[in-house]
């Protein structure tokens, strides 16, 4: 149902054995000569990924029973979060632990190609969660404040920036008695 993560991980292992390639190629072009530091700050990248990539992992194992839209853990600060621990920490860690320019290359690839990937994940979760994952992930939220069947000329249903999705209650109430499924007829 979800997930474009093996594809994308496919692809970007792919990438990285023609970026080992190339690097081969060009004889190594290493971004500094004394790599100790980089190598240390790229293992601190790629922990950091990894953790973010368990925590996720941890957070989503009750929400994927359920089928509801997670908006707790890592996922009140990266629409995708799994995704987000690979591109930004894992491959970059991995690159400049690898101490290569043809590897920074490569993590910066990554990003266009993963979005092009995630955009139809994208469109599955506005379905799948309609507004729930409209107002979350964009910030922004359905507002209706006028309707028809109050008598208004037309409906003001918008998405707002900066919102939470709040309609405007109705003076007559919704739904109406005649559409009570609670009623016995």
């Amino acid at each position: 149902m979800f997930g474009v993560g093996l594809k994308g991980a496919g692809i970007s292992i792919m990438l990285l054995l023609l970026a080992i390639f190339i690097n081969q190629k060009l004889d190594g072009s290493s971004i500094i000569n004394h790599s100790i530091i980089l190598k240390l700050v790229g293992a601190v990248f790629v922990i950091m990924g990894i953790a973010v990539h368990l925590w996720t992992t941890w957070t989503l194992r009750n929400w994927w029973i359920k089928g509801q839209l997670c908006i707790v853990g890592p996922f009140k600060y990266f629409r995708h979060p799994m995704y987000a621990a690979w591109i930004t920490f894992i491959s970059f860690g991995t690159a400049l632990f690898l101490n290569s320019w043809v590897y920074i290359v490569w993590a910066i690839l990554l990003h266009p190609i993963w979005h092009k990937l995630v955009s139809k994940e994208e469109q599955m979760m506005v379905e799948l969660f309609t507004n729930d994952y409209v107002s979350k992930a964009f910030n922004r939220g359905l507002v209706r404040y006028k309707t028809i069947a109050e008598g208004a000329e037309k409906c003001d249903f918008r998405f707002k920036k900066g919102r939470e999705t709040f309609v405007y209650p109705l003076n007559k109430g919704w739904p109406p008695l005649f559409l009570d499924v609670n009623t016995d007829l």
